[in-house]
Parts: C-alpha cells; sequence; structure tokens
C-alpha cells in the first residue's frame, strides 16, 4: 500500500476518482496518488474526450502544497508541473513510477482548467512551453494596462482598426512621427 506523500507516512486507501478510475487516496488530507498507466488505461475504456481550457471561470481556488513531496510509492522526488497560467497550482509528478500526487480538489480544478483527458499532458515540455508563454502573456498585458490606464481599451481598439489594413505600415508612421 502507498503512504501519503504530504501526510508523511498516512497509509493510504484504495478508491476510485471520476466513478472509475483505480487511485489510492488518503483520508486525512483528501490527496489522491494516480497512476499515468492506470490513468491512460482509464481514458481509452471510458472514451474521455481531451479537452484544451475549458472553462477557466468555473476554476475554484484549491489549495497547492508547496513543498517537495516524495513519491508514495518509490520514495523518489516528485517534480512539480504547473496545470495552467490560470492558476498557481502545480501538480506533483513521480519521474520514477509514473504516479501523479493531486491534493484535495485539484482534479477538479484540472477538469475546468483542462479536461481530465489532458491529465498526462501537463507533464510534457509543449504543454509546460504554452503555460510558461501564456504566463509572460498575461504578465505583459498587466503592464501595458497599468501603463496605459484608461486608455487600455483605446490602444486595444486602434490595435483592432491597424490588423490588416492596407495602410498599416503609413499610419503607424504617421503616429510615430506626430509623437515627436
Amino acid at each position: 500500500m502507498a503512504a501519503c506523500p504530504k501526510c508523511s507516512g498516512t497509509e493510504m486507501r484504495h478508491t476510485l476518482v471520476a466513478g472509475s478510475l483505480p487511485a489510492n487516496s488518503c483520508y486525512r488530507c483528501k490527496g489522491v496518488l494516480v497512476s499515468l498507466v492506470a490513468y491512460r488505461d482509464w481514458r481509452e475504456r471510458s472514451g474521455v474526450a481531451a479537452r484544451l481550457n475549458s472553462n477557466p471561470d468555473s476554476a475554484t481556488k484549491v489549495a497547492d502544497t508547496k513543498d517537495a513531496l516524495l513519491c508514495g510509492k518509490c520514495q523518489h522526488v516528485m517534480t512539480k508541473f504547473r496545470v495552467s497560467a490560470d492558476t498557481e497550482n502545480r501538480i506533483d509528478f513521480c519521474l520514477s513510477c509514473d504516479e501523479v500526487w493531486l491534493d484535495s480538489g485539484e482534479w477538479e480544478l484540472i477538469e475546468a482548467l483542462v479536461g481530465s483527458g489532458e491529465l498526462a499532458k501537463i507533464t510534457t515540455q509543449p504543454w509546460q512551453y504554452r503555460v510558461m508563454t501564456d504566463s509572460i502573456e498575461r504578465m505583459e498585458l498587466t503592464r501595458l494596462k497599468e501603463d496605459f490606464g484608461d486608455s487600455f481599451d483605446k490602444v486595444v481598439e486602434l490595435g483592432k482598426v491597424l490588423d490588416g489594413h492596407p495602410a498599416r505600415l503609413e499610419i503607424l508612421a504617421y503616429l510615430s512621427g506626430k509623437s515627436r
């Protein structure tokens, strides 16, 4: 039987996630340890469709373990992978035995943000690259909103007018010359 990575050795019990996905859960912290091998089999058997970023607005705040965790099966240090740019939550993944630790409520968070059909992809380089670029874009947007203040919406509208406009470069040159 696996030990809870979060509760320092509390023995976990067999459970089912999403109705039929086998996992181990901790009665104390309510987290679950999911085998990605079992997950992939469950996904194929249940016909769970993969979907991307379904509805970030429906995601609720979920407490996330910030500390490094040891895998409940093999005791190797688990690697943290960010779920999406919409949340700071990170899933803990054991590279040694292919197990994922989900804190209490993180399965529901993954459902809301990325869909259960995408759980295994969160640990891939392309997924993490997309999370990073999405985060950078959001930080840049926040910076621009602060810099432009009340004029931000007007700048966005001007950008929409310029997109694909046949005289785009001339308009930009004109506006650039007006600022001198």
